[in-house]
């Protein structure tokens, strides 16, 4: 057969390999296990059965038969029934045109078997689909030519079925950094914050600034071209700083000095009248 899993809800087309059948030759009947299908016969002869509702998961044998159930022609093939998956929700739940994303499906029944992920028209299968766990998915989404809302599907029959739970990802312009100001701090320094200033900054929850590769802080959002963001405690050295909307994924950043922390020299004389002029 060509497909040897579906869903208990039934729905499945399965062409059945060897049943060949002439045209006009009458109906044909389809029987998983103590459940009859419907059988169709296409323009070549062969037959393709619809898998029919069941109550409960596993592996049933498969018959075909000829003139009402009288001849058969087809037996003893295996099709597996498995409890339907669920999309429960995705994360992150936004990302850039660009794709690249990789995105966690969480919700139930899921196997490696067939995996397949579905966002919006493109579908992705494996490497790009991998199984984290019966409850998890992880998707690398593909790039789209506009932003907007798709939904995100997974089908572990390799694509003959999938869900229809509509948990939406919304395509969009990727965060970018213009710059940073000030654009030189002090190493080893807590408390600082610098202003980081772009475009296409959204207000989310996930809203954040990236200090090199490792130093992620949550941003505040100001407006769609600026965010304020507390600098983390580091050495010397320059890194990039970059905005992410959904967590994930960042921008191309601009540059942020991490300094020294300067000598301490003494001043004299330590006081003067209150009209200046004093050297």
């Amino acid at each position: 057969m060509s497909l040897c899993r579906g869903p208990i809800a039934g729905g499945s087309a399965v062409t059945v390999v060897g049943a060949v059948v002439s045209s006009g030759s009458g109906p044909v009947t389809c029987v998983f296990g103590d459940e009859r299908g419907v059988g169709t016969v296409s323009a070549d002869g062969g037959v393709v059965c619809t898998s029919p509702r069941v109550v409960g998961g596993g592996s049933v044998f498969v018959s075909v038969s000829g003139d009402s159930g009288e001849s058969e022609l087809v037996s003893g093939l295996e099709f597996v029934y498995y409890v339907e998956p669920v999309v429960a929700r995705v994360w992150p739940a936004r990302g850039p045109v660009e794709g690249g994303t990789f995105v966690t499906v969480y919700g139930s029944g899921f196997s490696a078997e067939g995996l397949q992920c579905r966002v919006g028209e493109a579908v992705v299968g494996f490497p790009d689909a991998r199984l984290v766990t019966t409850s998890a998915v992880s998707c690398l989404l593909p790039a789209v030519s506009t932003v907007g809302s798709v939904s995100v599907e997974v089908s572990v029959n390799g694509g003959a079925d999938f869900t229809d739970d509509g948990e939406p990802y919304v395509y969009e312009v990727g965060a970018s950094v213009s710059a940073v100001r000030p654009s030189r701090g002090l190493s080893g320094r807590d408390g600082q914050v610098v202003t980081v200033v772009g475009t296409h900054f959204e207000h989310t929850r996930e809203l954040s600034c990236r200090f090199g590769v490792d130093g992620s802080v949550l941003a505040l959002y100001m407006s769609s071209t600026m965010v304020s963001c507390s600098v983390p405690v580091r050495g010397s050295g320059v890194v990039s700083v970059s905005v992410s909307n959904n967590g994930v994924d960042s921008s191309k950043g601009s540059l942020f000095v991490y300094g020294g922390t300067g000598s301490v020299w003494e001043v004299m004389p330590s006081h003067g009248p209150s009209r200046g002029g004093t050297m």
